[in-house]
């Protein structure tokens, strides 16, 4: 006769009792390794920048050029003036009307504040020289560190010179928060708005235009800083309008500090 198949043995041992690998403690599970400790497998991702890539180009060319007569006829201003004429309302000496036009002939001076309260902004002033240096030719374009307490520097804060004063028209555009934040334990370099104002008369004096880009909104800042410079938020929804009013408000103001 055939014997059927014996079963596998159970659980248990010979007397009954429990298997030696039923005693046996479960090993514990691997502990998840700590995120610190895991490596970067790429750099980490730079911060988006300030404004749209799509229209970046734009804003800065708007906010850094002057506006000078073109070769178009403005022909909404020109029948204001016919209509002006036919009532009989003062001309004066007829001119034909052109349309301003945006350009960087007069060059643009970029001053970087390198303060201790622009230290989390460094990211952002590479991405503005980088711009500037896209938008504006290279001999019309001037990019300076810039410390109030020590003056501006060409070789990345190796050594300082003078506050720079452009020539007459050119516009300087400076990134900063003008001493609106003062750090926890500000150091000897660390400004304050009070501070920034007899400079901000001086190029105002000299004829230049001001244009400050700061991260915080126009509102915060002082009123006598707000007299003195036009101030332009970083926001990345910034239309380029705004760009362009902000440079004409800028080009109007020289002299009125002095």
């Amino acid at each position: 006769m055939l014997r059927a198949p014996l079963p596998p043995p159970g659980p248990t041992g010979p007397d009954g009792e429990p298997a030696l690998r039923d005693l046996a403690d479960a090993p514990d599970p691997p502990e998840p390794p700590d995120i610190l400790d895991v490596p970067w497998t790429s750099a980490p991702p730079r911060p988006a920048p300030p404004w749209d890539p799509r229209t970046e180009r734009a804003v800065f060319l708007a906010v850094a050029s002057t506006y000078r007569s073109g070769h178009t006829v403005d022909h909404d201003r020109l029948m204001e003036l016919v209509v002006r004429s036919l009532a009989g309302g003062p001309l004066g000496r007829p001119r034909v009307p052109y349309r301003q036009r945006a350009t960087t002939r007069a060059g643009v001076h970029l001053l970087l504040d390198r303060g201790e309260s622009m230290r989390p902004f460094r990211e952002d002033q590479a991405w503005l020289a980088s711009l500037a240096a896209r938008v504006v030719p290279p001999d019309r374009l001037t990019v300076l560190d810039f410390r109030l307490t020590r003056g501006a520097s060409r070789d990345g804060g190796r050594t300082w010179g003078p506050h720079p004063v452009p020539p007459h028209g050119q516009p300087v555009l400076l990134m900063s928060d003008l001493g609106r934040l003062r750090p926890p334990l500000p150091g000897r370099h660390h400004a304050t708005p009070a501070q920034w104002l007899p400079y901000l008369r001086r190029l105002c004096a000299a004829g230049n235009p001001v244009i400050c880009l700061t991260p915080y909104p126009v509102r915060e800042h002082p009123a006598a800083i707000r007299q003195l410079t036009t101030l332009l938020t970083l926001d990345r929804g910034i239309p380029v309008r705004t760009g362009r009013s902000a440079a004409r408000v800028g080009r109007r103001r020289p002299g009125r500090g002095s």
